[in-house]
């Protein structure tokens, strides 16, 4: 396991700073570069999302979270390529039947979807096990119960 020090704290200053970043480099010109630095920020809130009990299971973080960065740096990468490749030229090839620097989006949206679906699932009960549903449902309950009888949530 990977366990957090100091919470989210650092995380959520980090995405901050890196909103922050991106809408500067997209500002001043720098907006394919601010691309990468966008899935900096995804990977962090799937890390941060991810974590269970303030915890991240490693086998989780290889997959599906670094299987989706890596996805995702390697398609938009080759997005960048062919759009300069072909950038006054039409393309000598379809991938899919798509310009090739648009297929490589369609492959990063499709395969991402696929790789994070597929591995929430395969790992669910590192991500959310039956026990900790059960023990939220019973929390939600109790919650409904104390505001049926009129009390209060938070004092």
């Amino acid at each position: 396991m990977i366990e957090s020090s100091n919470k989210n704290d650092i995380l959520i200053v980090t995405t901050g700073i890196l909103w922050g970043a991106i809408t500067i480099m997209a500002w001043v010109g720098y907006w394919y570069q601010g691309i990468f630095v966008s899935f900096v920020m995804m990977l962090l809130y799937l890390i941060a999302g991810a974590k269970r009990h303030g915890k991240l299971e490693k086998g989780f973080m290889l997959y599906p979270i670094l299987a989706w960065f890596v996805l995702w740096v390697v398609s938009f990468r080759l997005v960048g390529y062919y759009s300069t490749l072909f950038r006054n030229n039409a393309p000598t090839f379809t991938v899919m039947g798509f310009h090739p620097s648009f297929a490589w989006l369609f492959i990063a949206w499709v395969g991402s979807v696929l790789t994070l679906s597929l591995g929430f699932y395969y790992n669910k009960d590192k991500w959310l096990s039956q026990e900790d549903w059960a023990s939220y449902q019973a929390k939600i309950k109790s919650l409904n119960q104390e505001l049926n009888k009129g009390g209060k949530l938070y004092e």
